[in-house]
């Protein structure tokens, strides 16, 4: 039987992402990347873009439009075009299948887990990158978690929804020096039109707050249960709210009995 608490996190995430949200994906894959060409640019110029340079070594003539085809769709790339020699680097080119992969994990791992100068230095030297500063690193490092925060972050406007699955992963995490146990909330919902809505969080034992319920429709609040409308079934009189992660879901979506998977 296979270990259930071996499961890669970020691989997870980087498919649940790649099949629910392909114009997060397209656009964090697409800003990340053209974030590497200018600063492999900027190398090459031995110069910023518009700025002057003692010992200029190239220029920098605008962009050109280039499709790049991946498994989140094709993602339309400004490639800096430079006053002489092409600027299409070959980690882009050359290597397609590693590059997107190594680009859907660094942006679900900084979904999951926020964006450091480290995780992003890793990917650069994935990807054969040796000559990017760590000004640089650090600068694309912002961008990215300024996207990831702007969707983990984003109202509820897909809704209302039909469906809403909600579970917990309890999951081993180095953090503060120390080893300890993490619950991962991941929840699911569907809307009307059929699509996919993740939202994974996490907290640690010092911080139980109770995630806030997801509205029935943007700017009100939720129905009673049993009210016209809702469709979730009314309580049974015999239930009774299990402990585990039931405790830390809201009534309001009916988890009782509910029990992290360990």
């Amino acid at each position: 039987m296979a270990d259930r608490s071996s499961i890669n996190v970020a691989e997870f995430l980087g498919k649940q992402l790649e099949t629910a949200s392909p114009d997060l994906l397209r656009e964090m894959i697409k800003m990340f990347a053209e974030a590497l060409m200018g600063a492999d640019a900027d190398n090459v110029c031995n110069a910023a873009y518009r700025e002057r340079s003692d010992e200029p070594t190239n220029s920098r003539n605008g962009y050109r439009e280039r499709p790049w085809d991946t498994r989140a769709g094709s993602i339309e790339l400004r490639v800096p075009k430079l006053g002489h020699d092409s600027c299409f680097p070959d980690w882009l080119l050359g290597r397609r299948t590693r590059t997107e992969q190594a680009l859907i994990s660094v942006v679900a791992t900084a979904y999951l887990l926020g964006v450091s100068t480290r995780r992003v230095q890793t990917l650069v030297q994935t990807l054969g990158i040796e000559k990017l500063s760590r000004s640089q690193v650090s600068e694309m490092a912002k961008h990215l978690d300024v996207q990831v925060q702007s969707f983990r972050n984003r109202p509820p406007d897909a809704g209302p929804y039909t469906y809403l699955w909600i579970d917990a992963l309890v999951v081993k995490v180095r953090q503060d020096g120390r080893t300890q146990n993490v619950s991962v909330m991941l929840a699911t919902a569907v809307n009307h039109d059929g699509q996919r809505d993740p939202g994974p969080r996490h907290r640690n034992r010092r911080n139980r707050r109770r995630p806030v319920g997801v509205p029935a429709r943007p700017g009100r609040s939720r129905p009673v249960r049993g009210a016209a409308g809702n469709q979730r079934r009314a309580p049974r009189p015999d239930e009774r709210a299990g402990r585990g992660a039931s405790q830390a879901v809201p009534e309001a979506i009916g988890a009782a009995n509910h029990r992290p998977v360990t």
